[in-house]
């Protein structure tokens, strides 16, 4: 407190009065920060409730959480996202100063578990057996235990376990996993084939028809046995194919060799028929066509007739005008009197007749 005295002019020992008097505030205790914090663990996302438990009266707060946000709240509520161990800091403020209290490692926040989701790979997923195929766990969720089974009777709890597979089949494997959220199960069908151990194979076909009028399709078979995995089929016009069944068509006449070669992990064979397939021209109608030489002069006339016909005929008719005959291919014939002869040939095969006629081509003088 400050007192300022003012004389009254007198001078008297009782000359001075009070004029005013000025008080100052003594300065407050700086405080004690303290703090607690409900609940001080748990999963993400946690919600904390922080209490001040400060002395002294504080007038202002500022929290750091550790996780990089602050509050200048006195009593604050702060959620924490992600797992982690967290130090918070309260200083805690007043007139008469501040103070800090840091409790290191406070909050403690778990990630909360989920429920797995089984998967997982084999290698190898097919060959002979005996088949050893090692299993490898691809589960997410982090499960805590394993349950496999190999789909012949045999089961596993082991992470990622080694099974041996000693029959010919397909199996299906199941695993299942779990956690404290809860368990899931992963199934795949037929997931592991297991072959017998192949024997050579032994090539084998047919084919239908054999035979026939170009274009000719022909559809092959295969009889091989000792189950081949791949099939070459060479068919005598420079064509092949890989298919096990093939159809192939021949465009041209002609005996064709076909060979099919066959094979599997254990070997190859081969199946050549010599002249299997027969591929002939398929017939057309014959047009008639001929000369003579000569085809003037006097009797009596000795011609010679040429058949200039196409179509491959099978059988030939002339006739030489006269009222005579022949079926020769290429006849020889004599006019003994004078006249104009019109002369005809008709050809014949399977597929049909023609007629050429020649008006008035003989002239014998």
């Amino acid at each position: 407190m400050k007192v300022k005295l003012q004389t009254d002019g007198s001078d008297t020992a009782y000359g001075f009065k009070i004029d005013n008097v000025e008080t100052k505030p003594e300065k407050p205790t700086p405080p004690i920060a303290d703090f607690s914090a409900s609940p001080t663990s748990g999963n993400a996302p946690l919600k904390v409730t922080f209490t001040d438990k400060s002395s002294n009266s504080p007038t202002s707060w500022k929290w750091t959480f550790g996780d990089g946000k602050t509050s200048t709240e006195q009593n604050p509520v702060h959620t924490y996202t992600k797992a982690g161990t967290y130090t918070v800091v309260l200083t805690a403020s007043n007139a008469g100063g501040s103070n800090t209290v840091t409790k290191s490692k406070y909050i403690t926040v778990k990630t909360a578990p989920i429920k797995p989701v089984a998967a997982f790979s084999a290698t190898p997923t097919s060959g002979n057996a005996p088949l050893k195929v090692q299993f490898t766990d691809k589960s997410t969720g982090s499960p805590t235990s394993w349950k496999w089974t190999f789909g012949d009777g045999k089961t596993s709890t082991v992470k990622t376990p080694v099974h041996t597979y000693s029959k010919e089949g397909k199996y299906t494997v199941s695993l299942t996993v779990k956690n404290a959220a809860g368990t899931n199960t992963k199934t795949i069908k037929n997931y592991i084939t297991v072959k017998t151990v192949p024997i050579k194979p032994v090539a084998a076909f047919s084919a239908t028809p054999t035979s026939g009028n170009a274009p000719l399709k022909v559809q092959f078979t295969d009889k091989s046995t000792g189950s081949p995995t791949s099939w070459k089929w060479s068919f005598g016009d420079g064509k092949t194919s890989t298919v096990k069944t093939p159809v192939h068509t021949y465009s041209k006449e002609g005996k064709y060799t076909v060979s099919l070669t066959v094979k599997n992990a254990a070997g190859t064979n081969t199946k050549t028929i010599k002249n299997y397939i027969t591929v002939k021209t398929a017939p057309i109608k014959p047009v008639a066509s001929f000369s003579a030489t000569p085809t003037s002069g006097k009797a009596p006339l000795k011609v010679q007739f040429t058949d200039k016909s196409t179509g491959s005929p099978t059988s030939w008719k002339w006739s030489f005008g006269d009222g005579t005959y022949s079926i020769k291919k290429n006849p020889s014939y004599t006019y003994d009197e004078a006249g104009k002869y019109t002369v005809s040939l008709t050809v014949k095969n399977a597929a049909g007749t023609n007629t050429k006629t020649i008006k008035n081509y003989i002239v014998v003088k």
